[in-house]
């Protein structure tokens, strides 16, 4: 079974019927903001990283800039292996790192080869979240984009507001924004929402929107483990 009919036909390239549900409009790019962002006169993306953390930082590096950005002492900080893609990552907790949307998680990731830092997400709610907020979820996205169109991307890989095929079978996803900086470092911003069958109302279902910005090095040949043909 589906959630609620009408919360799943207008979903299209967006999530309109579960932020309407939810109260708050789509986080859609304005005609202004979608015209600001094609102006040539405007200045490249740099992404390198997230605040103090950048690419290439080796593990003390990363810890001393998670202690520098977020006052954490490293007791806060929770280490997580990927058993898979064979990467570390360490995991942080903040209230507010930006002024919507509520509590996060970020994770540094350091590369599989590398042991350096390949990769910074951050995702609303925080793992575990017993109130999910999707009014304040929406608004970090809108206020996100419209941050991220006052730089210059590559024209390869400029989505604002696209569908996104997602193999999962119980979620839908969909990307606010991609872009690339002129070295080909990806910032990217995703919109999901977990379906679950037993919650049929749409302002119900629409408390499963989750969002994950990520930075990263070199989303086209990660350094993560690969499992070599035979």
């Amino acid at each position: 079974m589906l959630l609620h009919k009408t919360t799943w036909l207008t979903l299209g390239v967006f999530f309109i019927a579960i932020t309407t549900a939810a109260g708050v409009a789509e986080p859609q790019a304005s005609n202004k903001d979608l015209k600001a962002a094609k102006l040539n006169e405007k200045k490249w993306a740099t992404i390198d990283g997230f605040r103090s953390a950048k690419f290439g930082m080796d593990e003390k590096q990363v810890m001393r800039a998670i202690a520098k950005d977020f006052k954490l002492p490293k007791s806060k900080v929770e280490e997580e292996l990927d058993v898979i893609q064979k990467t570390k990552a360490f995991i942080i907790t903040t209230p507010n790192i930006i002024p919507v949307g509520g509590p996060s998680n970020v994770r540094y990731i350091l590369g599989y080869k590398s042991k350096r830092l390949i990769e910074v997400s951050i995702v609303w709610p925080i793992k575990g979240a017993k109130v999910i907020d999707p009014r304040g979820v929406v608004s970090a996205s809108k206020l996100l984009l419209r941050y991220f169109l006052k730089k210059k991307y590559k024209k390869d890989h400029y989505y604002i507001n696209r569908r996104l095929k997602d193999e999962t079978v119980n979620r839908e996803s969909a990307i606010v924004f991609n872009g690339l900086d002129e070295k080909a470092r990806m910032i990217r911003l995703v919109l999901t929402l977990s379906k679950n069958e037993e919650k049929k109302d749409p302002k119900e279902a629409a408390k499963d929107l989750s969002l994950q910005l990520s930075y990263m090095l070199d989303p086209f040949a990660p350094d993560i483990f690969k499992t070599k043909a035979k």
